[in-house]
């Protein structure tokens, strides 16, 4: 039941394939599809991917936004590069046109929005990330990519939650007023680790969270188990020492919900 539930959500049974050959658009960004066939670098299209989507993973929390950006346009490249050698109809899922129906309703916004130039700003990281993310659906299908990946994400996580469990000993000085200073918690540390902003990292370590505690039983062997279980207390615990409450909500939501879906299924 929650299959076909997720698969009406997702529009998961639209037939695209007869669309795919009769539009336009689809016809063009498959017209360099013979060429693919003979090129060397792009047989190894899905090694590159990986490589890209995990350094922009590995990267992102140490490094100044600027040489993120730089990285993610490299992702914009590539996919696009991609996107115009891929055969008619192969690439494309339902949710990624949702994505795109929801980047259409961002771009209305900016040309509407009382201060444009803040608006193309916002709008241009949007797509940047919005590639991204097709970029990663396309590669992560493939599972020894997509284990790959998690791995460097969850090794970077495990760092970054290091470093903001040794804040939260150790002590960090305010970046910005966080806390209410009416507040009972005023002398409260929150952390922020490499991200400078507790938020912020909340928001990075929730995937983090969730993906640890998949690995405890995904990952074979009692070392890598060992490992996962160790990343999961790490991630939870650091993601509580940033004392957000709307993210933590986010995490504990689910697992509130957790009898209601088992029942269901």
């Amino acid at each position: 039941m929650l299959t076909s539930a997720w698969q009406t959500l997702t529009f998961s049974g639209i037939p695209l394939t007869e669309w795919y050959r009769r539009s336009f658009l689809f016809r063009v960004l498959g017209y360099f599809s013979a060429w693919r066939e003979g090129s060397w670098l792009l047989q190894w299209s899905d090694g590159i991917g990986a490589v890209l989507i995990s350094l922009v993973l590995m990267l992102a929390p140490f490094v100044p936004n600027s040489l993120t950006a730089i990285f993610l346009m490299a992702v914009a490249a590539f996919w696009g590069l991609l996107t115009f050698t891929t055969p008619v109809g192969q690439g494309i899922t339902p949710t990624q046109l949702l994505i795109t129906l929801y980047w259409g309703i961002a771009t209305i916004a900016t040309v509407f929005s009382p201060v444009p130039t803040a608006a193309l700003t916002g709008l241009l990281k949007l797509t940047l990330y919005i590639l991204f993310f097709a970029l990663a659906t396309r590669i992560l299908r493939v599972p020894t990519w997509r284990n790959r990946v998690m791995t460097v994400y969850l090794l970077t996580a495990m760092v970054v939650s290091a470093y903001g469990i040794r804040q939260a000993f150790l002590g960090a000085r305010s970046l910005a007023t966080w806390v209410d200073p009416t507040s009972p918690l005023a002398d409260t540390t929150r952390v922020y680790s490499y991200l400078e902003n507790p938020n912020l990292l909340a928001g990075y370590l929730i995937p983090a969270v969730c993906f640890s505690l998949a690995a405890i039983f995904a990952w074979r062997g009692w070392g890598c188990k060992a490992l996962a279980t160790g990343m999961s207390v790490m991630n939870l615990s650091c993601l509580v020492l940033t004392y957000s409450r709307g993210d933590g909500l986010a995490v504990w939501f689910p697992c509130w919900c957790c009898p209601y879906w088992c029942c269901i299924g």
